[in-house]
């Protein structure tokens, strides 16, 4: 029997212990909520945009060049305006004058980046692995491209660089003594051009042809929701014997399904922002030119026209853009954050200094967690107060 009242006695010990023990524990949470420092988060600019998003054709005023010549060197630049009878390609009378001419260009480069660097001097080592890490990435984007033309030019400029890398003045000066012969090796047999290939009109060059060449500007007008569909589901084989293509006048088109609902907002004539994609991210000022008939399904064709950053869409075909109807920026803040007074005016504080600031605020938008607001006094980068007791205007916080 004693042993049991002492058994029992233990256990008594053992939870009054513990219970103390919670007691304890919670005790110094709860004191150690009350005093420790405010919460505070960055304010962030925030867009809030309202969009139609459209998927649809881009179509230029535009022609394959076709030769049969297989020895040639494109001379044009790629995304570079070409004058009426200026040179687009150079042709040879075989694939070995091709070589020694090619072979030339890119010495004569060479040689060129070598006496601009002796006069300007060996630079230090940082700026020469940033100068070729630079010219590889441009290299990359050259050859991705097909631009031949940059492909000869980059590659030369990362020959120089690596060769300023590895040696000193002397090393620079062999390997120009050692360009100089070559070039009079290279001299002493002339590569004459068999032909040149000259621009119609004038326009952009680019080296991309994908055989949709022959949808112009004037056809779109036919175009129903059913066949432009099938039109952007269609795929076609690159020309055979295209070496790019000349792009003429300044105005591209986008020609886009809509729904008719979203199609009546707009009449002829009226000027729109889009944005299209990763390819070009910023804002594009779009003109609608035309609104096709409803279908069967309710939707139509819309046709922008634009006159801007000819050269960066110049060989986008098939595209998804978003076309904005309305956006609002501000300053996104948690929730937590926002407070109403006795007059129903809604406020945050933020951290000026190493005091409390009462600035007022409009909510724009609800992201769920967060608020969209506006405020003359608030600007992104405050520091907001997210939660904190006994907070007002003035009060000093840490």
């Amino acid at each position: 029997m004693r042993h049991i009242k002492k058994t029992d006695l233990i256990m008594k010990i053992v939870g009054a212990a513990f219970f103390l023990a919670v007691v304890v524990y919670f005790a110094f949470y709860v004191f150690s909520s009350l005093n420790e420092p405010y919460q505070t988060i960055s304010a962030v600019e925030y867009t809030v945009r309202d969009s139609i998003g459209l998927e649809g054709v881009v179509v230029r005023d535009e022609e394959p060049l076709l030769t049969y010549y297989n020895s040639l060197h494109i001379s044009a630049e790629n995304g570079k305006r070409v004058a009426r009878g200026g040179t687009v390609g150079v042709v040879y009378s075989s694939d070995s004058e091709l070589q020694r001419a090619d072979r030339l260009r890119a010495v004569n480069m060479e040689i060129e980046n070598l006496e601009e660097l002796q006069e300007s001097g060996i630079t230090e080592s940082q700026k020469l692995e940033n100068g070729i890490k630079s010219e590889i990435q441009a290299l990359r984007a050259a050859v991705q491209s097909r631009n031949l033309t940059d492909v000869t030019a980059l590659s030369s400029g990362v020959r120089t660089l690596v060769i300023s890398a590895a040696g000193d003045e002397s090393s620079v000066e062999s390997e120009l003594e050692s360009l100089y012969a070559e070039r009079r090796e290279l001299e002493a047999v002339k590569s004459e051009p068999y032909d040149v290939i000259r621009a119609m009109k004038s326009g952009l060059f680019s080296t991309t042809a994908d055989g949709f060449e022959d949808i112009t500007p004037d056809s779109l007008k036919d175009y129903e929701p059913e066949s432009l569909r099938a039109l952007m589901e269609e795929t076609r084989p690159e020309p055979e014997l295209a070496l790019g293509k000349m792009v003429y006048g300044s105005k591209w088109y986008f020609a886009a399904i809509m729904d008719e609902d979203s199609a009546n907002d707009f009449d002829k004539g009226d000027r729109v922002s889009m944005i299209f994609g990763k390819y070009y991210s910023e804002y594009l000022t779009m003109r609608v030119e035309r609104i096709g008939y409803e279908d069967d399904n309710g939707q139509c064709v819309v046709i922008f026209s634009c006159s801007e950053a000819m050269v960066d869409v110049l060989d986008m075909r098939m595209q998804s853009a978003e076309l904005i109807l309305h956006e609002d920026t501000g300053v996104r803040v948690p929730k937590k954050a926002v407070r109403v007074d006795e007059e129903g005016r809604v406020y945050v504080f933020s951290q000026t200094g190493m005091q409390a600031e009462k600035k007022y605020i409009e909510i724009m938008h609800d992201l769920g967690e967060h608020y969209v607001v506006a405020g003359e006094k608030l600007r992104p980068g405050d520091v907001i107060i997210v939660n904190g007791k006994d907070i007002y205007d003035g009060k000093v916080v840490r």
